[in-house]
C-alpha cells in the first residue's frame, strides 16, 4: 500500500467523494482528511504502488474544475 497526499483542500471535500474520485486511478483503501486550523489535506491510500507512483508523476488532477 501507498498514500499521497492531497493538499489545500477546501472543507466541502468529502472522504467518500475523494475515495470514489480516486477510485477510477486504482483500488482505493483508504481515505482520510485531518484538520490542522484553517488547513484542510487528505490523504489516499492505494493498494498497488504503482497507481500511487503514477499519479505521483501525473503532478495533479482535475475534480470537478479544481486542481489537486
Amino acid at each position: 500500500m501507498c498514500s499521497i497526499l492531497i493538499p489545500n483542500l477546501t472543507k466541502w471535500f468529502q472522504t467518500e467523494d475523494l475515495k470514489e474520485f480516486f477510485s477510477q486511478f486504482g483500488e482505493v483503501a483508504s481515505v482520510a482528511l485531518p484538520q490542522e486550523g484553517t488547513k484542510i489535506f487528505g490523504f489516499v491510500q492505494f493498494d498497488d504502488i504503482e497507481v500511487a507512483q503514477n499519479l505521483i508523476q501525473k503532478g495533479s488532477v482535475l475534480y470537478d474544475g479544481y486542481e489537486l
